[in-house]
């Protein structure tokens, strides 16, 4: 066996010049501008702290803008509701009259009916209580160990994220399923039954409800709610319904920066406010969240503009309607567009992943020589060099490798490191030196041994000397900070595929894209830093050597490849779906390439 002593460092590719005169801001900047750090300009050009500000709440803030657009959907109902009813009891009550043609007196007596009328509408504050009490009282007693308030962070980026988002089920449950089905309104009814128009949901949940009354009367208690696994489905149906009725626009619809969403619908329409939004959501956006902010407008802002000057960018609207088809043709399937984007590619939001996908496809314009058949049917030399790499990823090429991470990022606490990558790298050094100084204590050992048995002493062996196997399993232990949560005390539990075992992940030789997850990578991380751990390990590295640190996602890394397993199943680059296959990750790979050498030569300030 050998081992790699050279330390190799990935630097990012990233060239800042000397900060240039700040062009004319055409978007107003709020209060709170001073978390975005110095103005982002390139080559004279300024990116707007609002447009900073929009990719931060389409990103990080996905989940509760989300809630904020559900929100404005169940305001627009309970308006709905509201006016219906004003002009049905003033009808009742005043001889068919409308409710505008009433007195004020009439008007306050018509309120008050109105009010008592929807009063189902509004949730119990006793109910939002106990259902947070029960879920901590279950935390607790599952993971005892463990921080409520971290891993609640951890799952919804905010506490009182997550307490609104309890309030908000719990509104929308009261308005949309109130007691017995025989009372739920229509439009639930006809959600549910068109999502599910093989099995009577209603009818099921009917009957469950009944059996839940019966034994909540018997013992005197509260009447149990349904189960979660079939609330959440019916909530989907009548969400998806309430979406149908509206039309909601994003940046991908050609917004300006200073609105987020607009909802507009049967004579409804409201904006939601990128500034008023930022000011909600700001508390849980780090530094380092606002640098990848910044990272990906500058490469956007760079690879459009020379998209342009090449005369290649894709025209919009002709894109826009590509996207909606291929959201039709998915629509019905798990791995529908928003999955792909989100879980296959990773990017922060949908909204992002459309921004760059509009980018890659007009860049395939400008190397269609690269990707194209040439006239003899034959593959042009740029995916002749290319067609290894893919074979390895789309050809089920494995590895084994075990990954030590020093961290920048304090995965227990789930915050950054006050020293962050500073702090990492002078420590994921120190490791190496540490790997490379017992390599040469081994090296020096077996030459002693050799000294001895030529002549002929007898060789003691060092106490404490082991094998470099044993001595990585035990530097991985000690050193690496690969996080899992402890185990549950109780209940089911987790599936262990999901465990980084600090870095041995499954043990097990595995496919490049399923250990770029072991890894912590994604496709939108490496697009973004131009980093990738996983590809040293495949690509770069020979089996039974040592590399690293390497700088990744989430700090620095040492990699100790066991073996590499050539593909099992190669692509036929002449078979039509391995061919778009190919021309499809190579087109990502080199528009990758593309990005950050427009980034490298272009005069930045305000990335740091």
């Amino acid at each position: 066996m050998t081992f790699s002593l050279s330390t190799s460092l990935l630097t990012v590719l990233l060239s800042t010049a000397s900060q240039a005169a700040p062009a004319p801001v055409s978007s107003p900047q709020g209060p709170s501008d001073s978390i975005l750090g110095k103005p982002l300009i390139i080559d004279g050009h300024r990116i707007s702290n609002m447009e900073i500000k929009r990719f931060l709440c389409y990103g990080k803030g996905y989940n509760a803008l989300d809630s904020r657009r559900l929100g404005v959907l169940i305001k627009q109902e309970r308006e709905l509701r509201q006016y219906e009813s004003r002009n049905s009891i003033a009808g009742e009550s005043y001889k068919g009259a409308s409710y505008e043609s009433l007195t004020a007196e009439q008007k306050a007596e018509v309120d008050v009916a109105v009010a008592s009328a929807l009063a189902y509408m509004e949730y119990d504050e006793a109910e939002y209580v106990r259902r947070t009490e029960i879920h901590r009282a279950q935390f607790t007693d599952r993971y005892p160990s463990l921080d409520l308030d971290t891993e609640t962070r951890r799952a919804y980026e905010s506490v009182a994220w997550y307490n609104d988002q309890v309030r908000q089920t719990l509104e929308f449950e009261t308005m949309f399923f109130p007691g017995h089905p025989d009372g739920w309104p229509e439009i639930t009814l006809e959600a549910i039954h068109q999502g599910s128009p093989n099995f009577d949901l209603v009818a099921d949940y009917a009957q469950h409800y009944q059996w839940r009354l019966e034994a909540a009367e018997e013992a005197g208690e509260p009447i149990k709610r349904e189960e979660e696994m079939m609330m959440s489905l019916l909530r989907d149906y009548v969400m998806m319904a309430l979406a149908s009725l509206v039309e909601i626009k994003t940046q991908t619809e050609g917004l300006p920066p200073e609105a987020l969403m607009t909802i507009e619908g049967g004579g409804f329409s409201e904006t939601l406010k990128t500034e008023e939004v930022f000011q909600e959501m700001k508390h849980v956006f780090s530094p380092h969240d606002v640098y990848e902010a910044k990272l990906f407008l500058a490469l956007e802002y760079l690879t459009t503009k020379k998209l342009i000057e090449a005369g290649v960018l894709k025209d919009r609207e002709e894109f826009l309607a590509e996207v909606r088809q291929m959201q039709a043709d998915l629509a019905g399937s798990m791995f529908n567009w928003d999955f792909l984007a989100l879980d296959g590619h990773q990017f922060p939001s949908v909204v992002a992943y459309n921004e760059h996908a509009y980018l890659v496809e007009s860049y395939k314009t400008l190397i269609a020589s690269q990707i194209t058949r040439t006239a003899n049917n034959t593959l042009p030399p740029e995916l002749e060099a290319y067609l290894p790499r893919a074979n390895v990823i789309m050809g089920l090429g494995k590895a084994k490798a075990d990954v030590l991470l020093v961290s920048a990022f304090d995965f227990p606490r789930y915050k950054w490191k006050a020293d962050g990558w500073a702090g990492a790298e002078k420590a994921g050094n120190a490791v190496r030196q540490e790997i490379d100084d017992y390599i040469d204590y081994i090296i020096d050992q077996e030459g002693e041994k050799q000294s001895a048995l030529e002549e002929g002493r007898n060789y003691v062996k060092p106490e404490g000397l082991m094998g470099f196997r044993e001595f990585w399993s035990n530097l991985l232990d000690l050193k690496s900070e690969y996080w899992d949560p402890p185990l549950p005390v109780s209940g089911k539990m987790p599936p262990a595929m999901g465990l980084k075992n600090k870095g041995r992940f499954t043990g097990e030789s595995t496919t490049r894209n399923d250990f770029r997850r072991f890894v912590g990578e994604s496709p939108y991380s490496e697009y973004l830093h131009n980093l990738s751990v996983t590809d040293q390990i495949f690509f770069e590295l020979e089996p039974g050597t040592v590399g690293g640190p390497y700088k990744g996602a989430y700090g620095y890394y040492t990699v100790y490849l066991k073996e590499r397993l050539a593909p099992t199943n190669p692509i036929d680059p002449f078979q039509d779906r391995h061919f778009n296959m190919l021309t499809d990750d190579f087109a990502r790979t080199s528009f990758q390439a593309f990005a950050h050498q427009a980034l490298e030569e272009a005069e930045v300030s305000g990335l740091d």
